[in-house]
């Protein structure tokens, strides 16, 4: 049942929770706007890094409810809408841009305090697994690697651009197959074992400094010898979030908001988890994010029709050259996450037709930041600034997706309006 459902006696660890799902039902995206809001003060402040705080809550949600509907996952072509879930083995994987590397890393690390299980990628050497024989013993040494070790939580890439590329490459290949394959030697001394390959279970978590992101080239697809990320590989994650996107003057505020709440802590671990003046404590995150966790929404009708009209209808625009990058492969599969993700946040049981839409704004702000155009001409908002809390939490929130999603449904109907019919 829903939680707000509940008699009070049975969610009594789950009070202040259920109190806030409770204050923001006037809204389907206040729950989550809020929360995010809240996440990780000691880091950084309210409002500062919102978008990317937003997508690390709902990455670690989707470690344990990675549901996409089949007629999703088989692709825009098929049109039984009554298909049942399949169950994907991986969460949300990310990748953020940004030129504070440090805060970035800060703000990944806190988040993995509320994760299963968590593993740190050493230099991108030590993500796959690997075997080796001992000529002299005779026996055969295996490490599983990063990427299985962290089956079922994250596992933290760090800074990818670090990598040689080598290891980028096969780092891509995993993402693209959802499997990692075994490395060894020749394949002679291995036999079969050097075809082994391992489904991937867990959520990677990279970032990169947007100074070795050639974006404008990446774009038009013609690479400079500096630019060691290409397009193919940011495309192979889920949800990308560039931090330094948007205002100008909201990026410098957002700066100067870290650097004030970092001089004003005594210590890095001077926000204590149980500061009255906090909205939710760590505890309520970690209670919020099981009870997320928890969830096994289902999509419905309305959420499919949109997801899949707005990939089609993004698809034909794109591919007409006229925004200068195509949608990447994955991203129906993508939408489909962020959307199922977001409705266990949420706490909701259906995956709703507002959640399909914070999943279009989450997408289309990246494919802005990164490539400089949308086909519904979306802004990145990364930071939150200004003094009307209401512009952010409250109606002014509602309003501003409201016209969103009517917008979308219009860009819908207009590209797609075979498959899909606008609602008056």
């Amino acid at each position: 049942r829903p939680l707000v459902d509940m008699p009070m006696d049975q969610c009594a660890p789950c009070l202040k929770i259920h109190r806030l799902h409770k204050a923001c039902s006037f809204s389907p995206w206040a729950f989550s706007a809020v929360v995010s809001y809240s996440f990780a003060q000691r880091i950084c402040p309210p409002g500062t890094y919102h978008r990317l705080k937003l997508a690390l809550l709902l990455s670690l949600v989707s470690a344990n409810c990675a549901k996409v509907s089949k007629e999703v996952a088989k692709g825009p072509d098929s049109c039984d809408s009554q298909a049942n879930p399949a169950t994907y083995g991986h969460g949300l994987h990310l990748f953020t841009i940004g030129h504070d590397l440090l805060l970035l890393e800060r703000l990944q690390l806190y988040a993995c305090q509320y994760s299963a299980s968590t593993v740190k990628s050493c230099g991108g050497t030590d993500l796959f697994c690997s075997a080796r024989k001992d000529k002299a013993a005779g026996e055969m040494f295996v490490s599983a690697g990063a990427l299985l070790m962290a089956t079922g939580g994250i596992c933290l890439a760090g800074d990818v651009c670090n990598y040689k590329k080598g290891v980028r490459e096969q780092l891509q290949r995993a993402l693209e197959e959802d499997s990692v394959h075994l490395v060894t030697g020749r394949s002679e001394q291995f036999g079969k074992l050097s075809q082994a390959q391992f489904p991937l279970r867990c959520s990677v978590w990279a970032f990169a400094s947007d100074k070795n992101l050639n974006l404008t080239d990446m774009a038009r697809r013609s690479f400079s010898g500096r630019t060691p990320l290409k397009k193919s590989f940011v495309d192979r994650f889920d949800l990308v979030v560039n931090n330094n996107a948007g205002n100008s003057t909201a990026q410098e505020n957002a700066e100067s908001a870290v650097a004030d709440h970092l001089l004003g802590l005594k210590s890095v671990t001077d926000c204590s988890a149980d500061n009255s003046d906090v909205l939710l404590n760590e505890d309520d995150f970690q209670q919020l994010i099981a009870l997320a966790s928890a969830k096994q929404p289902t999509f419905t009708n309305q959420s499919l029709e949109l997801i899949r009209a707005f990939y089609m209808a993004s698809r034909r625009v794109r591919m007409s050259g006229v925004f200068g990058t195509d949608i990447p492969a994955t991203a129906l599969q993508s939408l489909a996450r962020v959307a199922l993700s977001h409705a266990a946040l949420c706490l909701r049981d259906e995956v709703t037709k507002e959640d399909a839409v914070m999943a279009i704004l989450m997408f289309e702000e990246a494919m802005t930041a990164c490539f400089g155009s949308s086909v519904v001409n979306v802004l990145p908002q990364p930071h939150w600034s200004g003094n009307c809390i209401d512009d952010f939490l409250g109606k002014g929130l509602e309003q501003q997706l409201k016209q969103f999603q009517k917008q979308v449904e219009h860009f819908c109907y207009l590209h797609c309006g075979d498959v899909y019919n606008q609602e008056e």
